[in-house]
């Protein structure tokens, strides 16, 4: 029986992952970059690469902090301070795109 519209049976599901690497800016190697330059260590990815390397154990997750503001790293830290050590506290803020047309310049808002 072939697979569903749209899901790749075995030696196609190869195919695709041996495919030539996408030139989507963001993707694979970091082409001409000095060993200086670095990607922006405040995303989402990066901070989940380096829980990897954490106990589990001593791992806390908090969700829905933007009623905190720009603030909320400090705000985090002083309140679990009260607990115990704080090692690190990591928070991304999310960059919302400008409404209107696509060709717009205008720079994306940065929520907390």
């Amino acid at each position: 029986m072939p697979p569903p519209p749209g899901l790749a049976d075995g030696a196609e599901r190869k195919q695709l992952t041996q495919a030539a690497p996408s030139n989507k800016p963001g993707v694979g190697k970091d082409k001409g970059k000095t060993a200086g330059q670095t990607a922006s260590s405040d995303t989402l990815g990066v901070h989940l690469r380096q829980l990897q390397e954490e106990n589990p154990r001593c791992v806390f997750i908090a969700r829905k902090i933007s009623c905190m503001g720009f603030q909320s790293q400090d705000v985090l830290r002083c309140h679990y301070s009260q607990y115990g050590q704080v090692a690190r506290v990591m928070v991304v803020s999310s960059k919302v795109k400008p409404f209107g047309s696509p060709d717009s310049h205008a720079q994306p808002r940065i929520r907390p």
